[in-house]
């Protein structure tokens, strides 16, 4: 079959790890995961369950991945997938955003080198200074708006 239709679930366990059920999500709606959905990562951000993936579309026949952001419901479905924009970032393949929450915010881990993280807010993220211990200097991106925090 491939990668080709790919679609996600959570499975739910019980405390000794034996399946409960299984829930498929509703992430196919979104245009940039009509192809597959992918490479899955639960986490919490302002005590909310979110899940950020990787979907695979075609566009004038070529594949291309794009990773895609939701927040899940109480019933573990996404209440919406948005797409997060950014200037830099490159094609045709991305995937494996890391996303954390420091100091009340949004954040991501785009790439190792250069090491570069992203502030989200909606739908948009800003490259953000970094600071490295041990005296490697930090600097903003080129053309990007990025927070000295």
């Amino acid at each position: 079959t491939g990668w080709e239709e790919s679609r996600l679930h959570i499975a739910k366990l019980n405390g000794n790890y034996n399946l409960v059920n299984s829930v498929e999500l509703n992430l196919a709606t979104h245009p940039f995961a009509m192809v597959s959905c992918e490479d899955p990562r639960l986490f919490t951000f302002a005590c909310e369950l979110y899940l950020s993936f990787t979907g695979a579309f075609l566009k004038g026949g070529r594949h291309f991945a794009y990773p895609l952001l939701c927040k899940l419901d109480r019933e573990l479905q996404p209440s919406s997938v948005v797409s997060v924009e950014y200037a830099r970032r490159t094609w045709p393949m991305e995937k494996n955003w890391v996303y954390f929450e420091h100091g009340g915010r949004l954040l991501c881990i785009y790439s190792i080198n250069p090491h570069t993280i992203l502030s989200i807010k909606g739908n948009r993220a800003m490259g953000l200074m970094v600071r490295f211990p041990g005296g490697y200097r930090a600097v903003f991106m080129a053309g990007d708006q990025g927070s000295k925090d």
